[in-house]
């Protein structure tokens, strides 16, 4: 395995999942219950999964001090994410998340932060990002940094790439096409697409970025890269919660990068990780070292025309 250094930009929270007998509409009442509490956030969702694989990862959050913080830093710990980049002080404010699930797997997201909070990289953090081979992040945590030009800068100076989720709701403006522009690889679902067509204009994300990965749900996912398209499979199984598919979906296409495999293995790595992931209740059910992914690829072989990824 080639071993790469991620570094992950993005807030840890804790996931708090209600059970509804169906997603309501507006004005609609649905009976719902409390299920517990798990610990979520999409780039530590991201992190874990790509830890899982065996990867050297850091996580940079700006967390509150709180007995809450002292819970999310130690679940890190315990998915071999480095905690070093983690800023604590009483200055900030951790996110929450809302998750509302249905029966049927599906559910709705609520993500509720302290957008207009900015934060300042100190040097540690600068240190990490430095030795960083990749840099993964979202543009709305990456426009909540003071000095964006500190990022900009290293990916300019060095090696490093920054790799980009891109959720919708992240996507507030035309300006987010000024984080966008110095990314290499970027991941977009299909509401994303609609909000960044309506913006920028979808192809000037395609013409700019080297890697531009369009996930579909049960359609499959596509992939944008150097001027072909290239698409992939989804592997249907039973859902049971698709609550981090997406995270892990990025971070184990973002492995195969790592790797340097084919775009078409790559896609097909991360189809069967999310699926996986999605068979089990929790954002980061999906974490598990990349062979067993392998292993079930090829357990497929004989299904298939696919061939064995072992080699």
């Amino acid at each position: 395995m080639i071993k790469k250094t991620i570094t992950m930009i993005g807030s840890s929270c804790i996931d708090v999942y209600y059970e509804l007998e169906k997603i309501p509409t507006i004005g609609e009442k649905v009976n719902g219950k409390f299920s517990g509490n798990k610990v979520g956030g999409m780039i530590g969702n991201a992190a874990a999964v790509m830890s899982g694989y065996g990867q050297e990862v850091y996580m940079i959050d700006f967390l509150e001090d709180s007995e809450e913080s002292e819970l999310l830093i130690s679940d890190i710990k315990n998915y071999n994410i480095s905690e070093k980049g983690i800023a604590v002080s009483n200055k900030y404010q951790n996110n929450k998340c809302l998750v509302f699930l249905e029966q049927s797997g599906e559910r709705v997201i609520i993500i509720l932060n302290s957008e207009n909070e900015k934060f300042i990289l100190n040097n540690n953090q600068i240190d990490i990002l430095n030795k960083s081979d990749y840099i993964y992040s979202t543009v709305s945590d990456l426009k909540r940094l003071n000095d964006l030009s500190i990022i900009e800068n290293i990916i300019n100076k060095s090696n490093t790439k920054l790799v980009l989720d891109l959720e919708e709701a992240g996507l507030k403006d035309e300006s987010c096409f000024d984080v966008i522009k110095l990314a290499s690889v970027v991941f977009v679902n299909e509401t994303a697409v609609e909000k960044l067509e309506s913006l920028i204009g979808f192809n000037k994300i395609i013409e700019t970025v080297e890697t531009v990965v369009v996930t579909l749900g049960e359609k499959g996912s596509l992939t944008y890269n150097n001027g072909s398209k290239i698409n992939h499979k989804v592997v249907m199984v039973d859902v049971v919660d698709t609550t981090g598919a997406g995270d892990t979906y990025n971070a184990s296409y973002l492995f195969g990068l790592t790797q340097n495999w084919s775009i078409e293995k790559c896609g097909k790595f991360a189809s069967y990780a999310a699926s996986e992931k999605i068979k089990k209740i929790g954002p980061r059910s999906g974490v598990r070292p990349y062979e067993e992914i392998i292993k079930i690829m090829n357990d497929w072989k004989e299904k298939s025309s696919w061939k064995n990824y072992l080699n």
